[in-house]
This record gives C-alpha cells, sequence and structure tokens, in this order.
C-alpha cells in the first residue's frame, strides 16, 4: 500500500484526489465481505498506475444501491471559501462560530457517513478525533451529494499556537473506533477516505 492510499502514513503528502482504503482488514473488522469487497465505479475509471494506487476518481451520481463504493470528500469550504489543498487551514482556538462545511458523494445511499477530524495523526502516535460530525441518510430523500458540518471549536490547542501540524479530514461510511491502538479503524467492514491539510492556530482574539 503507498503512502497516498494510507491516511495513516508518518508523514501524509498532499494529494491530487480523495485516497480511499478499504478497511475490511482492520483487527476490528476481519469479516469476509465477499462481493461487497469490489468497488464499481459507474462512468469512472480506477486510475491502475502505481503512482495512482489508492487514488479514485469520483463516482458516477447514478445511485446504485446494489454495489458497495467509498465515501469521499469533493470539497471543504470555511469562512464560506473553498479551500486548496493542501492549505493551510488558519482557525482560531476556541472559536464557537467556526465550522468547517464538507461536500461529500456516495452514491450508496443509504450508508450513515461519519466525519473525523485528526491533528498530526501518527505522528507518531495515533491519537484519537479531536472533532466528529454524523451524516445520517435520508429515507425519505436518498441524496448521493451530502454535507457535514462539523464545528471545530475544539480542533486547536494552546500548544497549536504557532506550530504548523497536520489536519487529517476522514469521511467513513462505517462507524469508526475513536479510540485504541488505531481510531481510525472502523468497527464493521466498509470504506473510507480522507484530505489533508497543513493547520495553523492562532490565540483567542480578545473582545
Amino acid at each position: 500500500m503507498t503512502r497516498m492510499s494510507d491516511p495513516r502514513s508518518r508523514n501524509p503528502a498532499a494529494p491530487a484526489c480523495n485516497p480511499w482504503q478499504s478497511r475490511t482488514g482492520s483487527p476490528l473488522a476481519r469479516a469476509v465481505q465477499g462481493t461487497r469487497s469490489a468497488v464499481t465505479i459507474v462512468g469512472a475509471a480506477l486510475l491502475a498506475t502505481p503512482s495512482a494506487i489508492g487514488c479514485v476518481i469520483p463516482p458516477s451520481l447514478r445511485v446504485d444501491e446494489e454495489t458497495d463504493s467509498p465515501p469521499v470528500i469533493t470539497s471543504v469550504t470555511g469562512d464560506r471559501t473553498v479551500l486548496a489543498d493542501p492549505g493551510p487551514v488558519v482557525l482560531e482556538q476556541g472559536s464557537t462560530s467556526t465550522s468547517l462545511v464538507l461536500s461529500l458523494l456516495d452514491t450508496d445511499v443509504r450508508d450513515d457517513l461519519h466525519v473525523r477530524l485528526f491533528v498530526d495523526y501518527n505522528a507518531p502516535d495515533r491519537l484519537p478525533p479531536r472533532a466528529a460530525c454524523e451524516v445520517p441518510h435520508n429515507d425519505t430523500n436518498p441524496q448521493a451529494m451530502r454535507t457535514a458540518t462539523c464545528n471545530v471549536a475544539g480542533l486547536c490547542l494552546t500548544a497549536d499556537i504557532g506550530v504548523q501540524r497536520g489536519l487529517t479530514i476522514v469521511v467513513s461510511d462505517r462507524m469508526p473506533a475513536d479510540f485504541g491502538a488505531d481510531p481510525q479503524a472502523l468497527l464493521m467492514p466498509g470504506y473510507s477516505s480522507y484530505r489533508f491539510y497543513y493547520l495553523r492556530c492562532q490565540p483567542p482574539q480578545t473582545p
């Protein structure tokens, strides 16, 4: 597995696409997935060159509930501005009015999506997420495109001010462990993808 396909690599590169990963081999989820382990992506081809292993072109918007496809983050917006990869993302410590808005795509419209934000993950420790937000599916009006609004008030700590950190935003179609040896591991067989940004934390603004 290349570094691009594994969000847990020690020094994440700044990928040009959403790397995705099947987490069926996680210690917490070793059940055989059978035919669902094959990902069918309608209207898009999986790049097969060594430099692109783990990167996937976002699926077509055609809804196909019989296949399993990875969720992807199509954009991240902060302060009504779409963030360019790899940032930096500049956040004020403790600001309760600051949120990141994620545009998500998952053609498995019955999946609930789980978003986790990690700071300096695997550098060197696999620390729990500092922020989390949930995106349940809509039984009445299933949609492939969804939006997650994540409050990031707890993302920056005092020790982060003035230090460049790494921000990894992960979306998964199964509930992640959140704690333990690998907080990004999924509790059931599923898929995840991520975006990486550099993070700069600023001290709280005085009134």
